[in-house]
């Protein structure tokens, strides 16, 4: 009797162990739409943010959370329009809602920041950082 309550017990730990919270994400075809269209050029950056803004709506509409890597989507739309902030805003959600793209958000965040940074030098400053450039690697063969 005591063999049978205790392998009672630990299946019920063993099926209990397995349950998992089901986490239902919004299946929309605007999301899939809008990342073919990017993926093939067929529209514009415009035309597929504004997908993405109708998917995200109709998401919170719905109750369903937006799949893993439309934050991303979105955010990619907006840095290739040049409004950095927003990209990020993007960027760091994706990390906070799904915490596996955290490092590829934070590549993505890397990139975009040298970038700009590079894009706000003045001509004269990127002339004075090859000069050095070039004459670090001169005193380096020496």
């Amino acid at each position: 009797m005591k063999k049978l309550l205790i392998y009672a017990i630990g299946a019920c730990i063993l099926l209990s162990g397995c349950a998992t919270k089901e986490i239902r994400y919004c299946h929309n075809t605007k999301y899939r739409d809008a990342m073919n269209s990017y993926l093939t050029d067929e529209a514009n950056l415009d035309e597929q943010r504004i997908k993405m803004d109708e998917y995200f709506s109709e998401c919170a509409n719905s109750g369903y959370e937006p799949a893993p890597g439309s934050y991303a989507h979105m955010g990619i739309l907006y840095s290739k329009n040049g409004n950095t902030s927003k990209a990020f805003e993007y960027f760091n959600l994706e990390k906070q809602k799904f915490p596996d793209a955290a490092h590829y958000m934070n590549f993505l965040m890397s990139q975009k920041g040298a970038k700009n940074k590079a894009a706000n030098l003045s001509t004269k400053e990127i002339q004075d950082r090859l000069n050095l450039n070039v004459q670090n690697k001169k005193n380096n063969k020496k």
